[in-house]
């Protein structure tokens, strides 16, 4: 009866771990500069770059519907316009369609999305939109924050607390800015990469640097400025926490028979 006990104890334990740990399948990418936008359409005095044109295209990979956050209320005409540029570029692709969504981030909103964009946010993520972002990612949605310079300190730091409670290891430094005005990079500044496929060169100006995840740019003195990170997909955790409990209970109570039968 203690065996069964014990048993019965350990499962107790393996599920409650199982249920709260969360697993994600999705991609976060973070770049610690929003003028990357620029070259898509051409604004801010710059051309179009097709580096620039193709690593966007790249993030979204085969899917079809983008959801553009819009958080800055009218009264930061920069970011609305980085939003603006961002759902032009990609409601200029054949069967795509890309919608700019002021409201919160429900899994309504979320529903058909294949990425999500938070350019600078200027309000923090809410604990439920947070949850209907987790939920983005179970299902292999892609998310992608851009911040900017330490000009931006507030808006990046709300991106690091979005991606700290998502479960993500990266972060936007708070350091001065690096590569003043717009610089491309080139070479071996542009790393292999799924998302840099095709990418010869890539348009920037005044990054903050990006620690964690996998470096994909990097500015003129090798600093990260857009990183990478996959999430790996796992059996759901309560199932495997269900069979191990399960099994757990048997081979004790199979132990258990094993001695009375030997009495």
């Amino acid at each position: 009866m203690q065996l069964i006990k014990r048993a019965l104890y350990s499962a107790s334990v393996i599920l409650a771990f199982s249920i709260g740990s969360r697993s994600y399948a999705g991609t976060f990418i973070v770049s610690g500069d929003a003028n990357i936008v620029n070259p898509l359409v051409a604004s801010s005095n710059q051309s179009i770059n097709p580096g620039n044109v193709q690593f966007f295209t790249n993030i979204l990979g085969g899917g079809t519907n983008v959801i553009v956050q819009s958080t800055s209320s009218g009264d930061n005409t920069a970011i609305e316009a980085i939003e603006s540029e961002i759902n032009s570029f990609y409601n200029s692709f054949t069967g795509v369609t890309s919608t700019i969504v002021s409201d919160l981030i429900t899994p309504a909103v979320l529903s058909s999305a294949d990425l999500f964009i938070s350019p600078l946010p200027d309000d923090s993520f809410t604990d439920a939109e947070i949850a209907s972002l987790g939920d983005f990612l179970e299902n292999h949605g892609s998310i992608f924050f851009l911040g900017d310079n330490n000009n931006f300190q507030q808006e990046n730091t709300r991106i690091n607390a979005a991606l700290t409670s998502l479960g993500s290891s990266i972060n936007i430094l708070d350091a001065d800015i690096f590569d003043s005005g717009f610089n491309t990079a080139t070479g071996s500044r542009i790393a292999s990469n799924p998302l840099t496929a095709g990418v010869n060169a890539f348009t920037y100006a005044a990054a903050s640097e990006v620690a964690g995840g996998t470096s994909l740019f990097l500015g003129l003195t090798r600093q990260t400025f857009l990183s990478v990170e996959n999430t790996i997909q796992v059996p759901e955790p309560s199932a495997i926490g269900g069979v191990l409990a399960i099994g757990s209970i048997g081979w004790l109570m199979k132990r258990k028979l094993k001695t009375y039968k030997k009495t």
